[in-house]
């Protein structure tokens, strides 16, 4: 990824965190930003409780940090996690905020909700980093799947995404996932149920991905649709093409945004590979102006 000259890493005392941090460290030190090591102490517990622990770590991650050549902060703060992590990231102006899906995760609090609640605030891209699992550490954007629900700001989400190319030799897929009649709520109309209609549909979207692909980028970003569940469809699509990081759009909770964002829900449990979210913000911008001027 280019462009990027501050990350800023959510950490908890925690191997989650310490997965994230990983991630964080190897992306500033190949794109020579500098690393904000961001730690929220939750409402309701005393600053000072375990104080000691907290420093050694964060020291630790510090010290991590300068043998690797980045110049790094440590920043501890008290606070609901995700407010934390987008006031900072906004008066730094980070370029990459780094998260683990995890994160935050106390009395039973929904799974990766600090993850989603900083994806969908964030003015810059959030790498949420799966909480289980082996994940080599990303230092470029060499083999990405993006997956696109074609809204009317695809092509604004596709731009920004190809911004984030270092090099045209690396590889980006860009996927729709056209529901099947099997997988979720029957349509309102009888006549377009069944498997022609879902051809249809397919090839309509594979075209209009097609499109959606600048001249010149035709060899090394490629066009997929699938069928079938959504979330299920990407993550197979992504193991069978050797993804080493899925794009999502990161919409607002709206009206229109529901949808894709009940989908990176699913995405965090599931994901076996970094997720990075780019913000998407003209289609929630121009529905609400238009819920407000309806109203």
């Amino acid at each position: 990824m280019k462009g990027i000259s501050s990350v800023l890493c959510a950490v908890d005392i925690a191997e989650p965190g310490r997965a994230a941090f990983a991630q964080a460290l190897a992306l500033a030190r190949s794109h020579d930003a500098k690393l904000l090591i961001v730690h929220g102490v939750p409402l309701g517990r005393s600053f000072n409780s375990g104080a000691g622990e907290r420093e050694t770590y964060l020291r630790d991650l510090n010290a991590r940090a300068r043998a690797a050549g980045v110049d790094a902060r440590v920043s501890v703060q008290s606070g609901e996690a995700a407010e934390i992590i987008l006031l900072h990231a906004r008066a730094r102006h980070s370029g990459l905020i780094v998260v683990s899906a995890q994160h935050g995760k106390v009395n039973d609090r929904a799974f990766g909700s600090v993850a989603e609640d900083v994806l969908r605030g964030a003015e810059c891209p959030t790498l949420i980093v799966p909480a289980a699992g082996d994940v080599a550490p990303l230092r470029g954007f060499d083999n990405a799947l993006c997956a696109l629900d074609l809204f009317a700001d695809a092509e604004s989400v596709v731009e920004r995404v190809l911004a984030l190319i270092e090099r045209p030799e690396h590889r980006l897929t860009l996927l729709h996932v056209v529901r099947n009649t099997a997988s979720g709520p029957a349509f309102s109309r009888p006549q377009m149920l069944g498997k022609e209609f879902e051809r249809e549909l397919g090839k309509d979207a594979l075209r209009r991905l097609q499109e959606l692909i600048p001249a010149g980028r035709q060899g090394a970003v490629l066009a997929r649709v699938a069928m079938g569940q959504v979330a299920p469809e990407i993550v197979r699509a992504a193991r069978s093409s050797h993804a080493d990081l899925v794009i999502v759009a990161a919409r607002p909770r709206t009206r229109l945004g529901r949808r894709m964002f009940g989908v990176t829900r699913q995405l965090l449990r599931r994901a076996e590979c970094p997720i990075l979210a780019v913000p998407a913000r003209a289609t929630a911008a121009r529905e609400q102006d238009v819920s407000r001027r309806a109203a």
